[in-house]
């Protein structure tokens, strides 16, 4: 579960090396990304994914993934989740892999380590510069 991963990265980052904890992709460092930079990595993903994903997601998650997308993209993905019913766990784990896979790549492209995310702070997204 995404609750259980975010534990083990924290063990991680107070246990272990932490160069392998900044490489670390999760659904915080979703919710951490700036609209922007995660608005560039939705758009790696089928429609039929995000939707997937935005189905199985936390109301915060999915409203701040919908606010990264493009207004037209975000207007037919809120019709869609109005209709879909909740999809299997097997597949939203699946869409939730190829999101981050496409947000790592986002923010490797762009030279940003997901530990450079900062959480987000008076309803503003920040990346150390």
């Amino acid at each position: 579960s995404p609750e259980s991963q975010e534990q083990i990265v924290e063990r991680l980052r107070d246990e272990g090396d932490g160069r392998l904890t900044g490489a670390l992709v999760t659904e915080s460092t979703v919710q951490r990304t700036p609209v922007e930079i995660l608005g560039s990595a939705v758009l790696g993903l089928a429609p039929a994914k995000l939707v997937t994903y935005l189905a199985g997601s936390t109301p915060e998650l999915r409203a701040h993934v919908l606010e990264a997308c493009p207004a037209r993209l975000r207007r037919e993905l809120k019709d869609e989740l109005e209709v879909i019913a909740r999809p299997p766990e097997p597949d939203v784990a699946a869409a939730r892999r190829e999101l981050l896979g496409s947000l790592r790549a986002e923010l490797q492209r762009r030279g940003i380590s997901a530990a450079e995310l900062e959480p987000l702070t008076n309803g503003k997204d920040t990346a150390r510069a």
